[in-house]
């Protein structure tokens, strides 16, 4: 059984300046944007984020009692990674560094 191409769901804090990073930045479509979620893409690559904004575990002193558990912290984003591939590398550094 073949398998098809992925779709990195990515946790980020807020939506709109995460589709504006990958919009502006990197040159991606967003092709969906509600308040919790989106769908990026450029060229064959298609990234999918998610709202991980859930504040509720911060302040509490009970949290080895119970354990965060709403699957959307706050904290979850920005430790999760994806890898796309390109055969350019060198454009890309060159976007990267662009004032645009």
């Amino acid at each position: 059984m073949p398998l098809g191409p992925t779709i990195p769901a990515l946790p980020v804090r807020a939506i709109n300046p995460a589709v504006g990073c990958y919009t502006i930045r990197f040159g991606f479509t967003a092709e969906f944007v509600a308040a919790d979620f989106a769908v990026l893409a450029r060229d064959a690559c298609v990234v999918h984020l998610w709202l991980a904004d859930d504040t509720g575990w911060v302040g509490r002193d009970d949290l080895a009692a119970r354990p965060v558990r709403s699957g959307a912290e706050s904290f979850l984003a920005g430790t999760a990674s994806c890898r796309i591939q390109l055969h350019e590398p060198a454009e890309l550094e060159q976007l990267l560094r662009s004032d645009t």
